[in-house]
This record gives C-alpha cells, sequence and structure tokens, in this order.
C-alpha cells in the first residue's frame, strides 16, 4: 500500500467528489475511509502537515457557532445546526497537509463530473415524472424540479467548478482530458444550467463570461478595442433577458421590485401582501433581516434567527411568512450569508465569514489557482442572494473543495501527459 498511497488517496477524495453530489447523506462513510488513509499518510511520512489561513477560519466560523448554542432557546435546533456544519471542522483539519510526491488528480476531477452528470440524470427522471403528473413542460424540466438533489443555485456553481478543472486538466495536457470529450461535456453541462433557471447563476455566468472575453480582448488587439468593447458588451448581453421569455419575467420583476422597494424599504415590506414571487420575498427578508441585525450587533444566538424573523415579520403585518412550523422555524431565511451569519453570530462572525472568503480568493490569485478562484468568486456572489451555508449541499461541497484545491496549491503538480 505505501507504494501506492497517493494513488489510493487521490481516488478516495475523487470518490468522496462524487458522493457529495450524488448522495450527499453518505459523506460520513467518505470522511471515516479519508481519516484513516490520512493518519496513515502521516505515519508512513508520504504527507505533511501545513496549515492555511482558511483553514483556521473555517474552524473560527465553526467556533462561534458552537459559542452561539449556549444562547440558544432551542437546544435541538441549535445542536442540529452544530451537527450540519462539522464539516467546517472535518474538511480543514483532514485536508490540511500537502503531498511529498507528485500526484495524479486526475480521479479528482473526474469525480465531480461524474457526480454531476448523475445528478442531471436523476434530475431527468424526475422531472419526467412530473411531467407526467402535471403535464406542465417548462415547469417540470427547470427549476428545483430538475435539480432536486441540490439547490438550483448550488448546481450552478458545481457545473462552473467542474468546468473550470476540465479546462485546467487540457491546458496542463493531462493524459485522456481531450477536446474530443470535454467539449461535449460542456456543451451538456450548459444545458443542465440553462435548467436550473437560476437567476443568481445565470447573472454569474454572463459575468465570468464578460471578463474573460475583455481578457481575451485585451490581450489580443489593446486597450483601444478593449475599452471599445468594455462599452459595447453590456448593450450586446441586456437583449439576451429579454429573448428568453422566463429570463424576461425574471429580469423584468426583479427590476421593478428593486425600483419599488429602493424608494421605501419598509412601505414596500408592509404593502406586499398575499401570494409574493422569489424576488419580493428576496428584498422583504433582507429588510427585516437587517434591522434584526442592527438591534443585536453580536448576534441572537445559535437557532435564534427565526424567532427574531418572525417578530420582525409580525410588525410589518407579514403574518403567512412570519408563521413557524413548530421546532422547524419560519420557511424563509434571510436570502443572504452575509445577513444569515451576522444575525446569528454577530459581527465577529461576519468578519470571520468575510476573513475566509477574502483569505481564499487572496491564495487563490497567489498560487495562480483559477478553479479555486472562480468556485469562491461564485460563491461569494451567490451568498448575496442565497444563504450558501445553511443547507448540507452547500456546507459540505465548498469547506471540501476549498480545502482540496488549498492541497493541490501546496502540493507537487503532477502533468500527467
Amino acid at each position: 500500500m505505501n507504494r501506492h498511497f497517493e494513488k489510493i488517496l487521490i481516488t478516495w477524495l475523487g470518490l468522496i467528489a462524487l458522493i457529495i453530489c450524488l448522495w450527499p447523506k453518505g459523506i460520513v462513510l467518505g470522511i471515516a475511509g479519508l481519516a484513516v488513509l490520512v493518519i496513515y499518510g502521516y505515519v508512513i511520512k508520504k504527507i505533511a502537515f501545513q496549515w492555511s489561513l482558511p483553514a483556521i477560519a473555517f474552524i473560527a466560523l465553526y467556533a462561534t457557532y458552537f459559542i452561539g448554542t449556549f444562547f440558544t432557546h432551542h437546544q435541538q435546533l441549535a445542536n442540529h445546526y452544530i451537527e450540519s456544519k462539522l464539516s467546517f471542522v472535518v474538511f480543514p483539519l483532514l485536508l490540511s497537509f500537502r503531498f511529498k510526491q507528485q500526484v495524479d488528480w486526475r480521479p479528482v476531477v473526474l469525480g465531480l463530473t461524474a457526480g454531476i452528470i448523475g445528478v442531471s440524470i436523476i434530475g431527468f427522471v424526475n422531472a419526467t415524472q412530473t411531467y407526467g403528473k402535471t403535464g406542465d413542460l417548462m415547469a417540470s424540466f427547470t427549476t428545483s424540479n430538475f435539480s432536486n438533489i441540490h439547490h438550483p443555485s448550488y448546481l450552478c456553481v458545481f457545473i462552473l467548478t467542474a468546468a473550470t478543472l476540465l479546462w485546467h486538466g487540457y491546458r496542463r495536457q493531462w493524459h485522456g482530458f481531450s477536446l474530443k470529450w470535454i467539449l461535449p461535456v460542456y456543451i451538456y453541462f450548459f444545458l443542465i444550467y440553462g435548467l436550473c433557471l437560476s437567476l443568481a447563476g445565470i447573472l454569474l455566468l454572463f459575468v465570468l463570461t464578460g471578463i474573460l472575453t475583455m481578457r481575451w480582448i485585451y490581450r489580443r488587439f489593446g486597450k483601444k478595442v478593449f475599452f471599445g468593447a468594455l462599452i459595447l458588451l453590456p448593450t450586446l448581453c441586456i437583449p439576451l433577458f429579454l429573448v428568453i421569455p422566463q429570463m424576461k419575467q425574471q429580469f423584468g420583476d426583479a427590476s421593478k421590485y428593486f425600483l419599488e422597494f429602493a424608494e421605501s424599504p419598509s412601505g414596500f415590506v408592509r404593502a406586499k401582501q398575499g401570494y409574493k414571487e422569489g424576488n419580493e420575498v428576496r428584498l422583504i427578508m433582507w429588510t427585516v433581516a437587517s434591522e434584526e441585525f442592527l438591534q443585536h450587533p453580536f448576534g441572537v444566538g445559535t437557532g435564534n434567527v427565526d424567532d427574531h424573523l418572525s417578530y420582525r415579520l409580525t410588525l410589518y403585518g407579514q403574518t403567512e411568512m412570519a408563521k413557524k412550523d413548530g421546532e422547524n422555524g419560519i420557511h424563509y431565511n434571510p436570502h443572504n450569508q452575509f445577513l444569515q451569519t451576522a444575525l446569528e453570530i454577530g459581527i465577529i462572525g461576519l468578519l470571520i465569514l468575510v476573513t475566509l472568503f477574502g483569505s481564499v480568493l487572496r491564495f487563490a490569485w497567489k498560487h495562480r489557482n483559477y478553479a479555486l478562484l472562480i468556485m469562491v468568486s461564485c460563491l461569494v456572489f451567490n451568498a448575496l442572494f442565497e444563504s450558501m451555508f445553511q443547507r448540507q449541499s452547500g456546507i459540505v461541497f465548498f469547506s471540501f473543495w476549498i480545502c482540496l484545491l488549498i492541497v493541490y496549491s501546496n502540493s507537487k503538480q503532477k502533468d500527467v501527459a
């Protein structure tokens, strides 16, 4: 086993990448096997311990949530949150090492790619069954009916991460990473990305595409053409939001609601009674979460967020949104990870979260780790619209991949040609 240790560990990491996508609850088995392999690796001196600031920030964030449990009014719920966030400790501890020898990283990338394809197949099966019951083609094959294992916004980030890693493997001339199969995978990824119908995901894709396009124009044609394209590109992108009916409606509604909200945030919250669309819900929850945070700058305690959101919503007359479902709390979270963290564990937790994101982005830029840079940029962008660390999918995926890609940069890299 000593001779093939690196290959076994990387293969196991690839299996974990697959499990995270296809069978999130099975991650416990993956972690158990990883712990055994990492400990064995230290014993036979195949890997060396190496801390990183992001790893420390992850653990500090978890510690802050743990301290928050001493102030909870819902011990069972707080314990559930602490248990679900254990990945903030487990992966930083297990993946704070570097390989002493060159390693073939292909199994990890292929594990993620296979996992996404597997998730999409399950999604198509679920969508087909839904269509058989409802007869609504568009509703059945889009959003959460298609992405039924992970939130559509999460799956969009998974896809972008895999796409970046596949391109990295191709550019580094890894054995077997040929455009003959990578391009068809890209086309398939683009299809399922579109079916997620995530407004944040599509905006993010346009931003990334725009940045990469402008970077290519600057390098190829120089400053004059670059600045001309900088003016022209937005005018070319906007019509795309007006061509696709669903995107046109989402974009139009979002613009309308934002203008109403900007005129009077409190008036907007009070006026929106009855049925509400997703963008309306976000603006309402951002308002009440911000107001509660300003009243409780050091946080309300782990598991107490729903109590305070429900109270604030009731003050605004939003009785339906304020309703609680027993210990499960209300049906809406702040839809913003920064607000979620600030309200629950206070300004200290928020500073730790910002430090985490900032340190990862700095590390990625310093080491030219573009997969890590794009993934965390996607995470930060989506964190403005979703509470990305409230679902198990986000907690496990991002803590695993952030720590693993740091290991990649710290280790000797092998171009498998």
